[in-house]
């Protein structure tokens, strides 16, 4: 297993020179202009090497573990000062894994593979603002496939994306159930529409409109309980969703030093001044706690104990890396004084793309309200299995003394 450090080197040797080339020096100018990151760029990351980084070796990846490949993502995410280049590069990873394990071949030739090399660029649209069983996107079931109508909300990626793995509600037998199709953006009735977001504007995050889209029954991915699909993705995405994040919270910590190391006051450097100490130590705790908790995370995903759908620990780490990075910027503002709040300084990018972060895999709220429901269950389980223990070892003791009783009749007759 590569260390930190080691990963931090490969990370620069496979992709430094790319990123400060052609990710970050147009960072400012996309987030005023609300323009994607081009096509080109992704597909060059494929090209090197880097969407393929966590992927199975059967595919083209290098199969690295999810620790190893939430370490790269890491790495990535120190050194792109673009935060919607890794957030859309670690999604189209998650997306080529989802659709390999599949195991369908005729999928994985005309998808996955091209996916790998860049010749096809994957995005996730699921939520259209509804409950699942309440989606507006409906497909109707007609000869040879189906025909969908309806919208999907905040798909990431689906400004540069040709291929959607898409949710709709369908009816069957008088109930709802979900299922995954594969659209393609050249489907008659397929629109992309770009949104206006707070943060991430680079990310190519879309919205999606389906007017008689015509999906033929070979791109049905999963024919029923698109829910437990939806689970299962999401909740291992909440992790590597946040890896890029831990790296950024790094680099802003790395540049906050730089830049109070570089003032003076009364001929002492900042950092020479206990208060401004203190909170460089507050934030490098928000750092290491991040850090160890994703790690956690990451290294849980290949563990027995890792709950495939919903995983306690996972959910812990997305919503600590988001509020701890939120507040690190935070204080980095306050230090830095009027240098924090210069557009030049990304400062203030940083914080609303970080606020950009929360609704993913489930908004922090609902996330909290599903852990206090998680240690509710596990108390009130433990509860009635200490019940039934004591039952038992009352019954078992109950049944030595009589079997006691009946050994001391027997020798006094």
């Amino acid at each position: 297993m590569r260390s930190v450090i080691d990963i931090a080197s490969l990370a620069e040797e496979r992709f430094g020179d790319f990123i400060r080339t052609s990710v970050n020096p147009l960072a400012l100018t996309r987030d005023q202009s609300g323009e994607s990151i081009s096509a080109e760029v992704f597909h060059k990351a494929c090209v090197i090497g880097m969407t393929s980084f966590g992927l199975p070796k059967e595919i083209g990846g290098a199969g690295n573990t999810p620790l190893i490949w939430g370490q790269m993502l890491e790495q990535i995410g120190y050194l792109s000062s673009d935060s919607g280049f890794p957030l859309v590069v670690s999604l189209r990873a998650g997306l080529i894994n989802t659709m390999y394990r599949s195991g369908r071949e005729d999928i994985i030739k005309r998808y996955v593979k091209p996916m790998v090399f860049g010749e096809r660029a994957p995005a996730f649209a699921y939520t259209d603002g509804t409950d699942p069983f309440s989606f507006k996107t409906f497909a109707q079931k007609v000869e040879g496939g189906y025909l969908l109508n309806g919208e999907k909300l905040y798909v990431t990626g689906g400004a540069t994306a040709d291929t959607f793995m898409l949710y709709a509600r369908t009816e069957q037998n008088g109930f709802d159930d979900l299922k995954v199709f594969i659209a393609e953006r050249s489907d008659p009735g397929f629109a992309v529409i770009a949104s206006d977001l707070a943060g991430l504007r680079s990310a190519g995050i879309s919205s999606l409109r389906l007017e008689n889209v015509y999906v033929p029954d070979e791109r049905v991915l999963v024919p029923q309980d698109g829910l437990s699909h939806v689970q299962r993705f999401l909740n291992e995405r909440r992790v590597f969703l946040v890896c890029p994040l831990l790296g950024r919270m790094q680099a802003i910590l790395d540049d906050c030093i730089a830049e109070l190391d570089a003032k003076q006051r009364y001929g002492n450097s900042l950092t020479a001044m206990q208060h401004v100490q203190a909170q460089i130590g507050k934030m490098s705790t928000l750092v290491e706690v991040s850090r160890a908790i994703l790690y956690r995370a990451l290294e849980r995903q290949s563990s027995p104990q890792f709950d495939a759908y919903w995983d306690p620990i996972g959910s812990i780490a997305k919503l600590t890396v988001i509020d701890n990075g939120i507040e690190l910027i935070h204080i980095t503002q306050k230090l830095l004084g009027g240098d924090g709040y210069l557009r030049s300084k990304h400062y203030e990018r940083y914080l609303r793309d970080f606020c950009g972060y929360i609704p993913g895999g489930g908004s922090q709220e609902t996330l909290i309200v599903d852990l206090g429901i998680n240690a509710i269950t596990n108390y009130d389980l433990k509860q009635k299995t200490q019940l039934v223990m004591e039952k038992y070892n009352s019954s078992l003791n109950q049944h030595q003394g009589d079997e006691e009783s009946e050994q001391s009749l027997q020798k006094t007759a």
